[in-house]
């Protein structure tokens, strides 16, 4: 396994897909890649980096969906993934990843209803979800958020 535990850049050079091969990085604890041109899906292989406590991929042209693997990265604190083309709805299992404090999916294409399980992140500071084509109320489970500062969702 590869020893690295930061991958970020900031050369707008940079371009293409993220490799499956991510995954191999296991001791990786930050990966911030944003305002690339990075394009293609999230690969699922994130979900086997356990050390991950930021992912940091806005600003890209990312599709897909957000993979529910990400969901094996319990120790993520930041999941900043606006202004992309993501699409899809959000994952439920994200309510699983405790110690969350910043959520940023705004401006990309997602659908369906916030899922009520955010609720379940007592940890979360800041959840960023406007411009995307989501709907439904907002789930009452996010009022009991007693560290929740920043809630943008229109």
């Amino acid at each position: 396994r590869a020893r690295t535990r930061i991958l970020l850049s900031d050369s707008k050079g940079v371009r293409g897909q993220l490799p499956s091969e991510l995954g191999n990085l296991g001791l990786l604890e930050q990966l911030r890649l944003p305002n690339l041109r990075l394009t293609g899906t999230i690969p699922t292989e994130i979900g086997m980096l356990t050390n991950l406590r930021s992912v940091v991929l806005s600003g890209n042209e990312l599709n897909g969906t957000i993979p529910t693997e990400i969901v094996n990265c319990d120790m993520l604190l930041d999941l900043g993934l606006s202004s992309n083309k993501l699409s899809g709805s959000l994952p439920t299992e994200l309510g699983l990843l405790d110690a969350l404090i910043g959520v940023s999916v705004d401006f990309n294409e997602l659908s369906g209803e916030i899922p009520s399980e955010l609720g379940n992140l007592g940890n979360l500071e800041t959840i960023q979800l406007a411009v995307n084509r989501l709907s439904g109320a907002l789930p009452t489970e996010l009022g009991r958020l007693s560290s929740l500062g920043k809630c943008r969702t229109g």
